[in-house]
């Protein structure tokens, strides 16, 4: 559903104070916007005056201008702490993910001497251990191959996440940062 341009997102004020511009009514305002009923000529060329101004996109303003500087300023700086942030939880994922991928094969390589130790008929020692060594093996692949699959899903988020944060920060004047 496509958002109507009504007169308040367009100059960002009340219906209220949107009346006392334009120098009508707030209910009269209501009525324009709902189409019920149109504008008088003063205040219609006062709307367009307005508008055209409005789609202006610097400010003359100091203060606002400081302002928006500010922001835009303030918001990078955000976007720079938050980029840094997921570096390091990157950084982290990624010894969590090296330690569990160390564990797996290390469950895989236990796994295998379960099939070696099966195959050893003759050997007493070796009786039974087969098969308490298959089954813990089996129990910490299966617990490390779901904490891998959640680490490396965290990981991208987090480079995705800086993907965008980056392309907003790079973006030109700031102007995506507000």
């Amino acid at each position: 559903m496509k958002e109507k341009n009504t007169l308040k997102s367009l100059l960002g004020i009340a219906q209220e104070e949107i009346a006392i511009v334009l120098g009508i009514t707030r209910s009269h305002c209501a009525m324009y916007e709902t189409g019920k009923r149109s504008l008088p000529l003063h205040a219609k060329l006062e709307l367009v005056k307005i508008l055209r101004y409005t789609e202006k996109r610097e400010f003359k303003d100091k203060e606002i201008q400081s302002f928006i500087s500010q922001e835009v300023l303030r918001m990078q700086k955000a976007f720079e702490k938050e980029i840094q942030l997921n570096a390091y939880k990157i950084h982290v994922l990624e010894k969590k993910i090296t330690k569990v991928e160390r564990l797996r094969n290390e469950s895989l390589a236990a796994l295998r001497l379960s099939e070696y130790l099966d195959t050893q008929t003759d050997n007493e020692r070796t009786v039974g251990m087969s098969q308490i060594i298959k089954t813990e093996a089996m129990e910490v692949f299966k617990r490390n191959n779901e904490l891998l699959r959640k680490y490396a899903v965290s990981r991208e988020t987090l480079k995705q996440q800086n993907k965008l944060l980056e392309t907003r920060l790079t973006s030109e004047n700031g102007c995506c940062l507000l």
